[in-house]
């Protein structure tokens, strides 16, 4: 009943979608900094601590948001699918943006500013399970996830595999927006609110 479901089919996707470009943020930037940009490994890695902390520090925030949107009386459908769009618009404008730097400091000032936006996913797919499935959440949750986890594995085997064909990086980063662009079209066309699963 459960595969029936646009707005299962919407969280599914926007969650496959949202953890293409964050392992791939995850397993390749450093890489990525190190290689292209000719940063010390150590520092690389050390830098690519910075978006990690900027999410940690924002998703909290972005709940807090969607709470007192919806407190305030506002749809929560619209906060939902406007807070989902921030997290792929920012997603999309770095992924596209790092192909036309060679700047260490832009790099990872764009691919940090990404990641703050990417934690308003919070309010967005990423509690929606609460909202179609309350008694299920966790069950459906785990599918998503499962799907998601699939996606991230293949996301750093898919991104390697293009900068060895392409032999840049451009290609990597440009899929990743790709990738977004279609996340973000499905969640708005898909996602609900209403409570479908008991």
């Amino acid at each position: 009943r459960m595969l029936r479901s646009r707005a299962v089919w919407a969280l599914a996707i926007a969650h496959i979608c949202i953890n293409w470009s964050l392992y791939l943020v995850l397993s390749w930037f450093p890489t990525f900094v190190n290689r292209e940009l000719g940063v010390d490994l150590q520092l690389a890695g050390f830098l690519a601590l910075a978006p990690t902390i900027v999410s940690l520090i924002m998703a909290p925030l972005a709940g807090r948001m969607f709470d007192r949107l919806i407190a305030k009386g506002c749809d929560r459908l619209t906060v939902r699918r406007t807070m989902q769009s921030l997290a792929f618009v920012g997603i999309t404008g770095a992924m596209m943006a790092i192909t036309l730097t060679d700047s260490l400091i832009l790099s990872v000032t764009v691919i940090t500013l990404s990641n703050a936006l990417t934690a308003f996913s919070i309010g967005g797919f990423a509690t929606n399970h609460l909202d179609i499935a309350p008694n299920q959440s966790g069950l459906l949750m785990g599918v998503t996830n499962t799907l998601a986890a699939v996606s991230s594995s293949a996301s750093v085997f898919v991104s390697g595999w293009i900068q060895d064909v392409s032999g840049g990086w451009d290609a990597v980063f440009l899929t990743a927006a790709g990738v977004s662009v279609f996340g973000a079209v499905v969640y708005a066309s898909l996602a609900g609110v209403e409570r479908e699963f008991d």
